[in-house]
């Protein structure tokens, strides 16, 4: 895993003649010896006779050690020089193979092992594999063997974050949640040894366990396996009593400045941790500080020490603290970790001071930790605003009404502010009736004209949110183009980026990306006590996402959800992370990325069953079920289809609900049942035209015209697309129109038009339609052009497998009934079942598929299987 560009080069490197061998070294840890095992088992393929051997420091004296095994047994070792001689004898016969050798852990191989590889190397005999642990001095052998010519030199470095994410994913055998990702990556540093050590002791700790089809991470301080602590405790031992002392300080309040901890040793004490890659020396500010030079160290080291020590190391950076005047910021957070620490409280001036300081930082799991040490009679109304708002960031959204809906208020501005985050997060529990309700009754009290304006943005946003997008958007008309006269920043910036969303949702799509991109770009003070729950760069792109996509820019979409995901990802924020991960599953279906928008849609169903977000988890669940149907994977189509009909029918907010039924009419279409699956998505799409979601009515529409309704749909897509201006729309649109009429030089300019804004998938499907009306014209040429392009764009879909590109030889000889007929046999059903599915009798089904066999000149239903799922 990620380490394709190193295994291509070593593969032409060892098919070179010139070629004496490959290094690979790199730090402990990082694969090198798997690596090089897959070398050696490559040249093994390739008819090279092989050998392993391993050097250890043990032998690291004793000639010839290492590799004695390998050598000739005949082989008179008394006489050395005599012995070498002979052996070079026999490696150069003529006629004889030449050899490869793997040596791992190279940095230990004795001298005359060294020697003799390298002279049989020279002479064409052996070719050499070797590994070598970064950071080891220098040896006469190592020089001797690796320092003549012809030696590819590869360093590994640790994986990268996306490349752990496949690993992770392709071992435990399904979706890994991000979260558990970036941590499992960041404690591992991306070395595959201490991954495995951490996955290890997760599972036997129960920490990541499956839940919801995604493998899930309940803690953040894992300290792997006892091996794998046993490994740290090697690599941090023979630092002395002060070094120890000074590690055991990092572990439990880094950074710290190197002052700090020359109270507990002495200079050269710190230096020495330095120098031997212990600690990392750098700036913050104006202060010097010291972090441990990897987190998994931190996580040991926090997991052996004792309780009473702890207490005692926070105790004593609380008085140092103090004895400065504790004059920064997140010297309240020290202070109050210390006191936490040893009593299990502090002073609530003192908690709601560090919460403020985390507030600010958007580490929102940290302040509501902190907040929720204070009694709550000892609550301020900033902090019940901070601790609901963080709160809502993690997506405790019933919590947060725990804190609110209570709240006894002492001036009006206390009073909208609270509303205003109720509305919030009633809004993200899809609850818009009680938010519209709350709103009205604070619009009821006010009388500050600021302070009403923000109530009436937060109507027009409830409105958008209540699927009454039309409604909502004319609230929000008058809508300035800046915070001005607000007395917020955020509230102009959720009513912006709200907004926008419902503009996507009506087909407007040039004022929603404006109005996308001004909430984006909006600058925006820190969170303070005010309401701040937008002004987060990551939520604040949300909305960039369904603006850009439906724009047709899929590309903008793709690289502003990845932005958003990830500053979201790095806060913590559960709820808005939600509805990015939707979003960027919504955007992949579109582009036809299947496995993609499967992965983001497992995502937000973990996501969803965190925040006790129904309508998330429906989306989520339909979404899945969608994109197992189309890589052909239909038990697992079924299974979350089953959850998503047996589940309560909530909302799902922003969202058309009708989009759901794409699960249930895709897992009809890939089982040859196309009437069935046109009727469910021409029933879903007129639904969605019933609540102004026209977005999703087009969507909707164009999938039936992909399963051969295109005439029938035709008259209402085009007064769908009269309603909407993104590119999206007007390509769904001339593939609809292509497809009723079959002008195969239309159908071949919709796929070029389609493949250019991203959706690869539709392209695929608009070419394969082309291919067939070239064939059906007589026009072989350029039917083979258009089924290589269908192909060039279907590579691109990650195994999708729809209809339309699985009939594409044919689809030009045979009726619509006999290629829906054609496909549900090909899935095994008998004639009995498909006559019952489609109300006709089994002679008749038996009759058209005679028809088939004859058109297609095949002579039953195996051959017919083959044929239709030929890709």
């Amino acid at each position: 895993m990620g380490r394709d560009q190193e295994i291509a080069a070593a593969e032409q490197a060892l098919d070179d003649i010139r070629t004496a061998g490959v290094l690979v070294h790199g730090p402990a840890g990082v694969g090198k010896s798997r690596l090089a095992d897959a070398y050696l088992a490559r040249a093994a393929r390739k008819g090279s006779a092989v050998g392993r051997a391993v050097a250890t420091a043990a032998a690291a004296d004793v000639p010839l050690a290492a590799i004695a095994h390998l050598l000739p047994a005949h082989v008179d070792w008394s006489d050395p020089e005599a012995g070498l001689e002979s052996v070079l004898r026999a490696g150069a016969r003529p006629g004889r193979a030449r050899r490869t050798v793997l040596v791992d852990d190279v940095q230990w191989l004795d001298p005359a092992s060294a020697v003799l590889l390298r002279r049989l190397m020279d002479s064409g005999a052996v070719r050499l594999i070797a590994t070598l642990c970064s950071g080891t001095p220098s040896t006469r052998a190592t020089t001797t063997l690796l320092g003549g010519s012809g030696m590819l030199h590869q360093e590994l470095a640790p994986l990268a974050e996306k490349d752990v994410r496949v690993l992770l994913g392709s071992v435990l055998g399904c979706h890994v949640t991000l979260e558990a990702v970036r941590r499992l990556f960041t404690l591992s540093g991306g070395t595959v040894l201490y991954l495995r050590e951490l996955v290890l002791g997760a599972l036997r700790d129960g920490h990541l366990f499956l839940r919801d089809g995604s493998w899930v991470l309940t803690t953040r301080d894992l300290s792997g396996t006892p091996w794998l602590a046993d490994l740290v405790e090697r690599r941090l031992a023979g630092v002395g009593h002060e070094g120890a002392g000074m590690l055991q300080m990092l572990a439990l309040t880094e950074p710290l400045p190197a002052s700090a901890l020359r109270q507990a040793g002495t200079s050269a004490a710190l230096a020495q941790l330095q120098e031997r890659g212990l600690v990392t020396a750098g700036r913050e500010g104006r202060r010097s500080a010291i972090r441990l030079a990897h987190p998994l160290y931190g996580a040991v080291l926090r997991a052996q020490t004792m309780l009473l020590r702890r207490r005692a190391v926070l105790a004593a950076e609380g008085d140092r603290v103090l004895a400065l005047g504790a004059r920064r910021g997140d010297d309240l957070l020290r202070l109050a970790a210390g006191q936490v620490e040893a009593t299990g409280s502090a002073e609530p001036a003192l908690l709601d001071g560090a919460a403020a300081v985390t507030f600010r930082a958007h580490d929102y799991a940290r302040t509501a930790e902190l907040l929720e040490l204070i009694p709550a009679a000892d609550w301020t109304a900033d902090s019940r605003l901070r601790l609901a708002q963080s709160r809502f960031h993690l997506g405790r959204f019933r919590a947060v009404e725990e804190v609110l809906a209570q709240q006894a208020v002492a001036d009006e501005g206390q009073a909208v502010a609270a509303a205003h985050v109720r509305v919030t997060n009633l809004l993200w529990q899809d609850r818009a009736d009680d938010a519209l309700r709350v709103n009205k009754a604070a619009l009821d009290q006010a009388s500050d004209p600021a302070r009403r304006a923000q109530l009436r943005c937060n109507k027009g946003v409830a409105l958008i949110a209540a699927r009454r997008p039309a409604a909502g958007v004319r609230a929000l008309e008058d809508l300035p183009r800046g915070p001005e006269g607000l007395p917020s920043a955020d509230t102009w910036i959720r009513a912006a980026a709200v907004k926008a969303v419902g503009l996507s949702v009506l087909g407007r799509a040039g004022d929603a990306v404006a109005w996308a991109r001004m909430a984006a770009d909006a600058a925006c003070p820190a969170p303070d006590g005010d309401t701040a729950l937008f002004s987060h760069p990551g939520t604040r792109h949300l909305a960039l996402v369904p603006a850009l996509t439906e724009a047709g820019r899929l590309a903008e979409a793709r690289a502003a959800g990845l932005r958003a995901h990830e500053d979201l990802l790095q806060a913590g924020m559960t709820g808005p992370r939600l509805w990015a991960a939707v979003h960027m599953g919504r955007l992949e279906w579109l582009a036809g990325h299947v496995a993609d928008a499967g992965g983001w849609y497992s995502e937000a169903l973990a996501l969803a069953r965190e925040a006790d977000h129904l309508g998330a988890r429906r989306l989520a669940l339909g979404g899945s079920a969608a994109c197992s149907a189309l890589t052909g994977d239909l038990d697992s189509a079924r299974r979350s289809l089953a959850r998503l009909q047996e589940g309560a029918t909530t909302a799902s907010g922003l969202f058309s609900t009708r989009e759901e039924r794409l699960a249930e009419a895709w897992l009809l279409a890939v089982q040859g049942h196309l009437g069935a699956a046109c009727s469910v998505l021409t029933q879903a799409a007129a639904a969605a035209r019933c609540t102004g979601h026209l977005n999703a009515e087009a969507l909707l529409l164009t999938d039936a015209a992909r399963l051969g309704g295109a005439k029938a749909v035709l008259a209402r897509a085009e007064e769908v697309a009269d309603s909407c201006d993104g590119a999206l729309a007007a390509g769904r649109l001339r593939f609809v129109r292509a497809a009723a009429d079959g002008s195969p030089a239309e159908l071949l300019a919709t796929g070029h038009e389609l493949a250019g804004m991203g959706a690869h998938l539709l392209a695929a499907e608009a070419h394969a339609l082309a291919a067939a009306a070239f064939a059906r014209t007589g026009d072989g040429r350029q039917a083979d052009l258009a089924s290589a392009q269908a192909d060039e764009a279907r590579a691109l879909c990650q195994g999708a497998a729809t209809p339309g590109l699985r009939t594409t030889k044919a689809a030009h000889v045979l009726t619509a009934r006999e290629r829906e007929i054609a496909l549900i046999a090909a899935t095994g059903a008998p004639s009995k079942e498909i006559a019952a599915s489609l109300s006709l009798s089994v002679r008749t089904v038996d009759n058209y598929l005679q028809r088939v066999y004859k058109k297609l000149g095949i002579a039953g239903r195996r051959e017919l299987a083959r044929l239709m799922h030929d890709r």
